[in-house]
């Protein structure tokens, strides 16, 4: 078995909860204060955002606005994001084990609720994005993919006689309470992501091998596994992250069954 390089470059963990009024003025400066001296203290980032609700001709229109607060370890690689709104989320691009994943997450969430104490959650989920690379070791998708992710591409006078282009495979699953959506994006050349993710990925350093070889075609697989059931429940950390533990454990089992063995090998990890 190979030393351990997953191809694993952006996480996500996410808690959608009630929204907290007066957030910026009463929280976020006590919040800000005690994860800068658990070692965030590199920049703040506040953006604004706003969602249009329509309920038909008749009724007026309702805009909601929110403002996410995200904080960043000096070297950009972690961050927490504080939605007034009732989201927060641990990120990474410098993911190691799911241990230090839910370590990291439930850091953040224990500060936000000895602040804010929080009542109620809606839902959980995780988020992970993978580069599939080939190149790397001078073979091809069909090496590296099960049949049923290579779509058109697994055609034999596609394979090796026309040049790839941008294509996308995308698939929602439902398991008891959970919803999960894989997607794989095989991109023709540079490296490109999905645009709902600029949102969490930008001011992240993100690493070096996502770009180290420009020219060759590559894929994203991103996987997520989230709550479906967005009724409010009454909030407590220790179950928050047994469902975050539930989430992974589907995108862990998604992976290993789109990934064949010799990507496996060639990453060094086991099922």
């Amino acid at each position: 078995m190979t030393d351990k390089k997953a191809p694993v470059f952006f996480t996500i963990a996410a808690l959608r909860h009630e929204p907290v009024a007066a957030f910026e003025s009463l929280y976020w400066p006590k919040v800000h204060d005690e994860l800068r001296k658990k070692g965030y203290a590199g920049n703040v980032e506040v953006e604004d955002s706003s969602i249009q609700l329509h309920f038909g001709p008749e009724v007026p229109q309702t805009e909601t606005r929110n403002r996410t607060w995200t904080v960043f370890t000096p070297d950009r690689q972690h961050a927490y994001s504080f939605n007034d709104g009732g989201i927060f989320s641990f990120h990474t691009s410098d993911y190691t084990t799911r241990t230090d994943l839910f370590a990291a997450f439930r850091t953040g969430l224990e500060v936000l609720h000895k602040h804010v104490q929080l009542q109620t959650y809606l839902s959980v989920g995780v988020r992970m994005l993978d580069l599939v690379r080939p190149s790397d070791t001078g073979q091809h998708f069909a090496d590296y993919l099960q049949p049923s992710l290579m779509g058109f591409l697994g055609l034999p006078h596609i394979d090796g006689e026309w040049s790839h282009q941008t294509t996308s495979l995308h698939q929602r699953f439902a398991d008891g309470d959970a919803e999960v959506a894989a997607r794989f994006d095989c991109l023709p050349t540079n490296f490109g992501i999905q645009f709902e993710l600029f949102s969490a990925v930008k001011g992240h350093a993100l690493p070096s091998f996502l770009t180290a070889a420009p020219g060759h075609p590559h894929g994203i697989l991103d996987i997520d596994s989230h709550t479906r059931d967005m009724q409010p429940k009454q909030f407590d950390v220790g179950v928050v992250i047994e469902a975050l533990t539930e989430h992974k454990n589907r995108i862990s089992k998604t992976f290993y069954a789109a990934t064949t063995s010799v990507a496996q090998t060639h990453w060094g990890l086991k099922p």
